[in-house]
Parts: structure tokens; C-alpha cells; sequence
């Protein structure tokens, strides 16, 4: 198998249809680069890093979500997680959200610089609002 670079997208890691939680946990993403690492080697991976939410509704298909509709919707609900490393939230209605904004990016970025890849890709750039775009545009090239 011969590689010239690859995309690493490491985002879904709770999905549309599936269990709410983080979109792509910071040591779940950690865990799969360390996978792909081992196997491409770090200088063919671009991190693929997700800039986008979801909503999940019992009895509902789970929603999309952009940055900003998240944050909206979270309201002061909104909760960040030192662990994961994402942004999420509970609502009255049972809704549970987990989303990326700038913060979330930023740590990913950063991972990606740290672990010597090639760079990192945003995923679903129209999804993230324009202060993550002015940090996605700083950090994907290093």
C-alpha cells in the first residue's frame, strides 16, 4: 500500500442515529491518530477535525447543528467538558448537545502540531462560525 497523504477524519465518534455524546472526544481522537500513525506514519496524516454539533431528541432523528445554533440553543446550559475537550449541554426537553467551536479546534490543532503530522483539515467548514474559520486558517498549515 502506497500513501501519499492521508486525511485522518476523526470526528463521530457518538453519531447521528447513535447515543449522544462527545463528536470526537479529545483521547478518543488521541487513540485513533495513534492507530494511524503507527500504521501511515505521521508524515502522510492530516488530522480531520469536526466543526460542527449535534442535537439529540428522544423519538426525534438527531439534528445538525452549527456552531452558533448550538451555543444558541445551550444558552446558559451550556457546559464545557476538560475531558472531552468539546462543548455540551442538557436541555428541558431531554435534547442533549455536543458540539466544536474555536476552543475545541484550537486543542485539535494544537494536537496536530504536537504529533508532528502534516497539518489538520476542518470538517464541514460551513458549519463552524467565523471566529473558528479565523482559527482554522491560522492552524491548518504548519
Amino acid at each position: 500500500l502506497v500513501v501519499g497523504h492521508q486525511h485522518d477524519v476523526v470526528d463521530d465518534e457518538h453519531y447521528q442515529g447513535g447515543k449522544p455524546g462527545p463528536i470526537a472526544g479529545y483521547h478518543w481522537v488521541k487513540k485513533c491518530l495513534g492507530v494511524a500513525v503507527h500504521a501511515i506514519g505521521r508524515a502522510k496524516i492530516r488530522l480531520g477535525v469536526a466543526g460542527y454539533g449535534y442535537e439529540w431528541r428522544r423519538e426525534r432523528p438527531t439534528t445538525d447543528l452549527t456552531d452558533a445554533q448550538a451555543r444558541k440553543r445551550a444558552g446558559s446550559r451550556a457546559r464545557w467538558s476538560a475531558k472531552q475537550r468539546e462543548w455540551h449541554a442538557k436541555l428541558p426537553n431531554g435534547a442533549v448537545l455536543w458540539w466544536s467551536d474555536r476552543r475545541a479546534l484550537r486543542s485539535d490543532f494544537l494536537l496536530a502540531r504536537h504529533a508532528r503530522l502534516q497539518g489538520a483539515a476542518l470538517w464541514r467548514l460551513g458549519s463552524s462560525d467565523r471566529v473558528t474559520r479565523r482559527v482554522a486558517a491560522g492552524r491548518i498549515a504548519h
